[in-house]
């Protein structure tokens, strides 16, 4: 045990121990599906163009103050935050097939984050970062084979 769960005393689970579930009042019957991202923008409407055009989202639905938006199975929200600071402190990690098409794309796009080059990380993914135009980073993985 080390780092913060030390510090609060807890222990961590692995993966696939769903026998200790009860320990921490949980129950079997619970399926996690999905994460679902919620990224702050200044300008809703903006940034959803933004992922349209510069991603190749679809936008299902927007506003002012919030909208939602697709690319296949991938769903990210996005609600209206004036607060700059606030995007350029959110970041996600959204894992896809085919990240180096997709970092040559951005690339060209002009969206890569300042030092958020494609590169092989000691976890076993490749991954690069990109920046939205609220500020949001985006690091986009794929696992190595």
């Amino acid at each position: 045990m080390s780092g913060f769960a030390a510090r609060l005393g807890l222990s961590i689970l692995a993966a696939g121990t769903p026998q200790n579930l009860e320990h921490f009042g949980l129950s079997h019957s619970t399926e996690f599906r999905r994460a679902i991202p919620l990224l702050p923008a200044q300008s809703v409407p903006d940034t959803a163009t933004f992922y349209r055009e510069k991603f190749g989202f679809e936008v299902l639905d927007v506003n002012d103050e919030y909208a939602v938006i697709r690319r296949g199975p991938l769903e990210i929200h996005l609600w209206q935050c004036r607060d700059r600071y606030v995007a350029e402190s959110t970041s996600c990690r959204i894992e896809v097939v085919g990240v180096a098409a997709l970092y040559e794309h951005c690339h060209a796009a002009g969206t890569i984050h300042p030092g958020g080059e494609l590169e092989l990380k000691r976890t076993g993914y490749r991954e690069f970062s990109a920046l939205d135009d609220a500020g949001n980073m985006l690091v986009f993985v794929e696992r190595a084979e």
